[in-house]
């Protein structure tokens, strides 16, 4: 996203999405403080757009976004334009 998140800003999006948000510290950013750096965040029960327009209700416009899991799928383990079956078939 772009700049960075305060300490109130992470407790009060962490607050609205009941999860937890921190910044990740990506192999090649500049320094210990990089102007844009990397977030991860952890809910469950809140759409991804909630996240987006909190983001930018506090100036900061999302660059990126990707989801890593879903419930107990790890997305690197379904290809992409595949589904996992249910367990019901």
């Amino acid at each position: 996203m772009k700049g960075r998140l305060s300490e109130i800003q992470l407790k009060s999006l962490a607050s609205s999405l009941r999860g937890e948000i921190f910044p990740l510290r990506a192999a090649h950013a500049a320094g210990k403080n990089p102007p844009n750096p990397w977030y991860e965040v952890q809910f469950s029960g809140v759409r991804r757009d909630l996240l987006r327009s909190n983001l930018l209700k506090m100036g900061h416009r999302v660059e990126k976004m990707k989801r890593v899991k879903l419930a107990s799928i790890e997305a690197d383990t379904v290809p992409e334009g595949h589904y996992r079956p249910s367990r019901s078939q």
